[in-house]
């Protein structure tokens, strides 16, 4: 019976000898522990192969007086970005040079609301907030 939150999977013990087979390698190659697990590999592999083939990240969700929400598909949440000080700033990661500030600095509806406010944003980044 798998823990709670998990499921249990089964595979070709040859395909299984083949994901440790190349855990080892590659760990060995770049020096550190890249991969603990099959089950990390796969994760990271389905991560991989979701945004080079769903082409996205990042779903603009909504535009609000004080913040923006997005929807982040890698990690499955909403997460909101603040203006905060005259920053932008992500409650997720607690940072204004994330990500998730990045994508909300290409939303034309948020670029042309910034604007309305006297902020200056070019190739997604702020050049200038008014005092």
């Amino acid at each position: 019976m798998p823990v709670k939150g998990f499921k249990n999977l089964s595979i070709k013990e040859e395909t299984w000898k083949k994901a440790k087979r190349f855990i080892e390698m590659y760990n060995k190659n770049v020096g550190y522990e890249r991969f603990k697990s099959v089950a990390h590999l796969i994760e990271e592999a389905l991560e991989y192969y979701y945004l080079k083939h769903m082409g996205y990240q990042f779903e603009h969700f909504n535009v609000y007086e004080d913040h923006v929400t997005i929807w982040d598909h890698r990690i499955n949440r909403l997460i909101d970005v603040y203006i905060r000080d005259s920053k932008l700033v992500c409650e997720y990661c607690k940072d204004a040079g994330c990500e998730h500030v990045k994508f909300v600095l290409t939303i034309p509806k948020v670029i042309e609301a910034l604007k309305k406010r006297g902020w200056i944003i070019k190739r997604g980044k702020v050049v200038y907030v008014p005092p």
